[in-house]
């Protein structure tokens, strides 16, 4: 049978009905087609392929099967080896086919026959719902990508770089790699010592804050130079310095 031409036109007033034959008769499944489908209101041309068997009765067969609201036209038979321009003009000199509309103006619909996985390619099928033809394109195998974040690296904890796995199957797709702990970065802070105050030396890190060590700078509370003025002489002098704590 040639689904292309009923579905075709399918929504036209006129349906064509191909089949094969044997013996004058049309094969149990065109019948099946017949009576499974409301063709009311259609007016339908049957012919059939034969090497040898003429229509026969096969027509009067599948017309009895049609409610009466169908139309029906005489058929006729074609030798095994007729050409399909020999066919299509037959058609359009029945009105059932304007010149050139022999090929089907494909209406595919799109579906997904199988599931694509992390590593097993799936299937698209596109079916033109005119016609029936079809044809399936492969839909490449992909992991889901989730990303793994960076961790920061701190003076005394290790980090991380940005890495990714995948959601499915777990897989990892980008390893994340460990990162030193980049260590203190220490700096000294002075505070001087006063006559009232002690002073300090504080080493800490710049980065984190982690004070490493305190030194106090004592005050004194009175401190006098030996000698306030020298006469110069072309040596050097260094006064005493007497101070009280």
């Amino acid at each position: 049978m040639c689904r292309r031409k009923l579905y075709r036109n399918f929504f036209s007033p006129y349906l064509t009905e191909e089949y094969p034959i044997w013996w004058g008769q049309a094969p149990r499944i065109i019948y099946t087609f017949l009576e499974s489908y409301d063709f009311s209101g259609k007016t339908i041309l049957p012919f059939c392929t034969s090497a040898s068997s003429p229509l026969g009765t096969s027509a009067d067969n599948l017309h009895a099967v049609c409610t009466s609201s169908v139309g029906w036209l005489d058929g006729r038979r074609f030798g095994a080896g007729t050409s399909r321009e020999t066919v299509e003009g037959w058609l359009s000199d029945m009105g059932f086919l304007s010149p050139g509309e022999g090929e089907c103006k494909h209406n595919y619909i799109e579906e997904v026959t199988v599931e694509a996985g992390c590593t097993m390619d799936g299937e698209k099928t596109y079916t033109c719902s005119l016609c029936g033809n079809s044809y399936a394109v492969p839909i490449p195998a992909a992991h889901h990508l989730v990303t793994d974040p960076a961790i920061a690296v701190g003076c005394e904890t290790e980090g991380k770089t940005e890495g990714s796995h995948c959601s499915v199957c777990n897989t990892v797709i980008v390893e994340q790699k460990d990162v030193p702990a980049s260590g203190h970065h220490y700096r000294e802070d002075i505070v001087p010592a006063t006559t009232k105050k002690d002073g300090s030396i504080t080493r800490s890190c710049a980065v984190c804050g982690t004070a490493e060590e305190r030194k106090v700078i004592s005050h004194v509370k009175s401190m006098k130079l030996s000698r306030s003025s020298y006469i110069y002489n072309g040596k050097m002098k260094k006064p005493g310095i007497t101070y009280r704590g």
